[in-house]
């Protein structure tokens, strides 16, 4: 799978079962006190409130608990040719997992069906996700295709992107210098040069004096700039320094 979407940051407490996915396996937790299972990952038991949880492997076994389609995509990262499967499933142990159906046609979706998973491997470092499919089908593993590969590159060695190809585009941007990067100086000059293009002719970047003087007084207001930067940069998959 090409990966453009959002992804999930594992903490301390479920980095444990994003790494079993990567492994290829499941693993969920599971009382030492009464034997419940528990997902999603919590430092307590949902069933007693020990805190003698240890991460078990299960066998995915699922069934079809509830599903919806979605149509209408909600950001344009999770656009595709078929509508989404939203579903909940329930594990086998009797918990329930948010997830997406893949591999299934709508009309052959039923509540109550049985399910197997399907680890999707979205990055070149092997993080994945976990969805499921019928039991019927083949598929087990759905495995990370780079887009970038087999791309043309000029005389420089610098890819060659058209601009139609939107995995390619959504995949260019790091947080590091590559090859095909430009190495720009950003100084007082350029700074002035792009806050006239922009229309954007703050004193907060013209004016590193003024600047220096009254930052501490108008911090609110530079702290909601800040936040606008942030969104434009999740938006357009902007790396930021």
């Amino acid at each position: 799978m090409n990966q453009s979407k959002l992804m999930p940051l594992p903490t301390a407490i479920s980095a444990p079962f994003w790494q079993s996915l990567k492994d290829g396996v499941i693993r969920i937790q599971q009382c030492g006190e009464c034997d419940g299972w528990v997902f999603y990952p919590r430092n307590h038991c949902s069933h007693c409130l020990s805190d003698q949880l240890t991460w078990q492997e299960v066998s995915g076994e699922a069934t079809l608990y509830s599903f919806t389609i979605a149509r209408v995509p909600t950001m344009a990262e999770f656009a595709s040719k078929k509508p989404q499967i939203l579903a909940v499933v329930r594990l086998k142990e009797g918990v329930h997992i948010n997830t997406t159906i893949v591999g299934v046609e709508e009309q052959d979706l039923t509540v109550g069906m049985p399910l197997k998973p399907v680890f999707d491997e979205v990055d070149s470092d092997g993080t994945t996700l976990l969805q499921f499919t019928a039991v019927t089908n083949r598929t087990d593993k759905l495995s990370y295709e780079n887009p970038l590969d087999g791309l043309g590159k000029n005389e420089r060695g610098q890819l060659q992107v058209s601009v139609d190809n939107q995995a390619a585009i959504n995949a260019l941007p790091s947080l590091g210098f590559t090859s095909w990067s430009n190495e720009i100086t950003v100084d007082q000059a350029l700074i002035d040069d792009f806050a006239k293009l922009s229309g954007d002719d703050y004193w907060l970047h013209t004016d590193p004096e003024r600047a220096k003087e009254r930052v501490h007084l108008e911090l609110p207001s530079l702290m909601a700039r800040w936040y606008k930067c942030c969104n434009l940069a999740l938006i357009y998959h902007c790396p930021m320094r």
